[in-house]
């Protein structure tokens, strides 16, 4: 998914009640207006789950995301993510936020893979279970 822009809530999926899995997907941004003058209008860069939703994100790379209060993904009302298998999230940033977004959610897992790269912070939970396994944090 290339250049996905939209003008409301998010850039990509949003999803109620659903489950999604994702391996070998690549989401990037290449068009320099929203990359570098991004006026940030959507609340999520890219994912966006509600009301016990799940998704595994697998070997997959996310680049160049923007969001408003998150640069990628944000979750709530019991949802879960898995971030596993490789997967590079790196250049994301919000305008002010996180890279990923959690609150009031059952699990954040990550394993084995990376956040480079990305803006103020890359994950913030509020009353949310966190994993992190094997994985990689880099400034640059």
């Amino acid at each position: 998914m290339i250049d996905n822009i939209a003008e409301e809530v998010n850039h990509g999926i949003s999803m109620l009640s659903s489950k999604l899995q994702i391996r070998n997907l690549t989401i990037n941004y290449t068009i320099d207006s929203f990359v570098r003058k991004n006026k940030f209008q959507v609340d999520s860069g890219f994912f966006m789950l509600t009301s016990r939703s799940e998704i595994t994100i697998a070997a997959s790379r996310i680049s160049n995301c923007r969001g408003g209060n998150a640069a990628v993904l944000s979750y709530m009302g019991r949802s879960k993510v898995r971030i596993i298998n490789g997967t590079l999230i790196q250049s994301c940033f919000a305008n002010n936020g996180p890279v990923i977004l959690s609150s009031l959610s059952q699990m954040l897992e990550i394993e084995n893979s990376t956040f480079q790269n990305n803006g103020q912070s890359d994950i913030m939970l509020t009353e949310t279970d966190c994993k992190i396994i094997n994985s990689k944090f880099l400034a640059t």
